[in-house]
This record gives structure tokens, sequence and C-alpha cells, in this order.
């Protein structure tokens, strides 16, 4: 927790993870909310990344996001927190020219106590149990610094790679312009999920980054595990 509250401070980021406890929403509910929100461009500066679970040991998929994505996002999520959310921005703010060893130590303590109730534990065993499958996943391509093509990320997805194109297709991550013809679009590029590369005959390729890969697994497969909202 710790961690995270120095990660906030320094950058003036919000986690989903504490968007979800001040709102107190669960926090799969929470990523379902920023990936739709993502899909249709309402936010600017929000990205995936991971963190390790303080009592597992396993590694999960968080999303960071500044006070304008936050907002918006939180907005959607749950808007008689609004005021909870400001709240916590002004404290962010205020204290974004201290120490972080300044933080007032209350806070923090209620905050880990909100999440670490018999509640929560029981609802983490739930979700481990069920997304183990795809944490496993998500290890192996947080052990990867690679690209990879489309191909490879359907074929560990367990789908065609034509089936995967669609999906894409549908989300916009190639450029419409220019389809049958797949490029992937300026807006999926500049948000760190894909790049274009030359092959040794001068055909563009398409290669999803580390960050494409995490975004695109978590959405498909979420979406189909986890009940919407």
């Amino acid at each position: 927790m710790n961690d995270i509250m120095q990660v906030n401070h320094i950058s003036k980021t919000m986690s989903s993870r504490e968007m979800a406890a001040l709102c107190k929403k669960r926090h799969d509910n929470t990523l379902l909310v920023i990936r739709d929100l993502e899909n249709r461009g309402l936010l600017e500066n929000s990205r995936p990344q991971y963190y390790t679970h303080a009592q597992n040991g396993q590694q999960y998929i968080e999303y960071i996001s500044d006070k304008r994505d936050s907002l918006v996002i939180v907005a959607r999520l749950s808007p008689e927190f609004m005021a909870v959310v400001i709240d916590r921005w002004q404290e962010l703010e205020a204290s974004a020219s201290q120490p972080v060893v300044s933080l007032p130590h209350d806070y923090i303590s209620a905050l880990e106590e909100l999440l670490i109730t018999k509640k929560s534990e029981q609802l983490a065993q739930e979700q481990l149990a069920l997304a183990q499958p795809k944490v496993n996943f998500y290890n192996t391509v947080a052990a990867s610094s690679s690209l990879m093509t489309v191909s490879d990320v359907a074929k560990k997805m367990e789908m065609t790679a034509q089936v995967l194109n669609v999906k894409l297709i549908d989300i916009g991550a190639y450029d419409k312009r220019r389809l049958p013809k797949k490029v992937f679009s300026h807006s999926f590029i500049s948000k760190g999920y894909g790049a274009m590369k030359l092959t040794a005959d001068g055909r563009d390729r398409n290669l999803l980054t580390q960050a494409g890969q995490i975004y695109v697994i978590g959405l498909f497969s979420c979406n189909k595990e986890l009940e919407p909202m």
C-alpha cells in the first residue's frame, strides 16, 4: 500500500485499485468500466501495468490514470463518490511538493483497513481461482520484452488470427480508411499498444507491444469471464 501511495504522490496519478477502494467497488468491475471508456476514446492518459498482490505474490493488472481520466472513470463507476475522489485529489496535489514520508499515517491505515477485511479476502480468493489461467498467461507476457504478431497472440488466446483480427477491427485497432489492408491506427500506436515494422521485403508488419498484449488479452478474456455491470 505504501508503494502505491508513493507512486501516486510523485507522478500525480491514481490507480484503479485506489479508485475502486474509494468508491467501494470491486476492482474487476472497475477494470471493465475503464476498458469500456478506453474503447470509446473517452480516456486520454490511462495505461495498464502490473502490480504484485501483497498476500499471494501473484501479478495482476491495474490501470494508472491522471486526474482528468480518474474523474471520468469515477463519474461512470459511482457518481455519488465524486466528492470523495475530488477530496483525495486535493490531498494528492497539496502534498505533491512534500516528502512521501510526510503522508498522514491515519489515512494509510484507514485505507489498508478498508482493503483488508474478511469479505475482501474471501472475494480475492474466489477471483484468484477464477482468474488463475489468465494470470498464468499474463505472467508469461510480463516475462517477455519482445514484440508479438497478432497471429502469435491469437494462438496464446486459443483462437484463430482471423477471429482476433475481426475483434481488433471492431475496437478500432486498425485504420479503417485502409481496410481491407490491416494497418494499426495512429491512436492504437500512440497509446503504446502497437508498432509497425518493415519486413525484409519492405512490407508493413503489425506487432503488439507488451502493453498491447496485456490490453488485448485482458479486454477479450475478461469480457468472456466476468459479468457486465
